[in-house]
């Protein structure tokens, strides 16, 4: 299943950074707190109620969920699982490192054919999708292996352990996790490590197009083969088969 509206948001998404950041730009992002201390912006809003009202207006028959950043409860499948902007502060301050995650899933289980990850950058226009035609992936490269951390992470050091262990690792800091799982899935980077948790809004649409392509996801050591839980807990990683064994044994839960 695969709602038919990715040019819809397309052109919302293009028309509300136009209002906002665009040389003939007229009105300025509304940002508000949320109860949990995070950012909202009308760009979050916007894009999920779109999606909201599509899916209820073309899928309620089939019984599927709708399941937000912005708008969740009880997570049922088969689900939609969006996050409207991941990257949210990245946005604010017009930061290209931003996307929107759509996740369709028939099931939890990642290597269910049915589900489908869509990834959409507003800024620069690339989308990545479960769709696209990709190569196998290729074997171990001779080179370090390249892997990328939030920018939060990177200037509290909470890569520092890893890179100490790891000195022939280079690493380098990206934007939202959904963005840098994008990176990983066009193999622009190795793996992708978190040190903080994070909800499955954030990483659905990335892990979904990663596991069709061949990657690996673990949770603190353990590889996961069904998006079954609201929130996965840290130290996360996705990475090529290849890279595997040089990063797990670092990334596992302190006891």
């Amino acid at each position: 299943m695969k709602l038919d509206i990715n040019d819809t948001i397309k052109n919302l998404a293009r028309h509300k950074l136009g209002l906002y950041f665009g040389k003939d730009s007229s009105q300025s992002l509304q940002v508000n707190l949320k109860n949990d201390q995070t950012i909202v912006t009308d760009f979050d809003l916007s894009i999920s109620e779109l999606i909201k009202n599509q899916l209820i207006e073309k899928y309620s028959e089939e019984k599927w969920t709708f399941y937000s950043e912005e708008e969740h409860d009880e997570l049922h499948f088969p689900a939609c699982v969006l996050d409207p902007i991941d990257g949210t502060r990245e946005l604010v301050k017009g930061r290209d490192e931003c996307v929107v995650s759509l996740a369709y899933m028939n099931s939890a289980n990642l290597f269910d054919p049915l589900n489908h990850g869509w990834i959409y950058n507003p800024f620069s226009g690339v989308e990545f999708s479960s769709t696209d035609i990709v190569l196998p992936l290729l074997s171990k490269s001779k080179q370090e292996p390249l892997g990328l951390i939030s920018r939060s992470e990177w200037h509290l050091g909470l890569h520092s352990e890893l890179m100490k262990k790891n000195p022939h690792l280079i690493l380098a800091p990206r934007g939202s996790i959904a963005f840098k799982l994008a990176l990983l899935a066009m193999g622009s980077c190795d793996f992708v490590v978190s040190f903080r948790d994070k909800s499955i809004w954030d990483i659905a649409a990335g892990t979904v197009l990663l596991s069709q392509r061949g990657y690996k996801f673990f949770e603190a050591g353990v590889e996961v083969k069904s998006l079954d839980k609201l929130r996965y807990e840290a130290p996360l990683l996705w990475v090529s088969p290849f890279h595997e064994s040089d990063l797990l044994p670092h990334l596992v839960k302190s006891t």
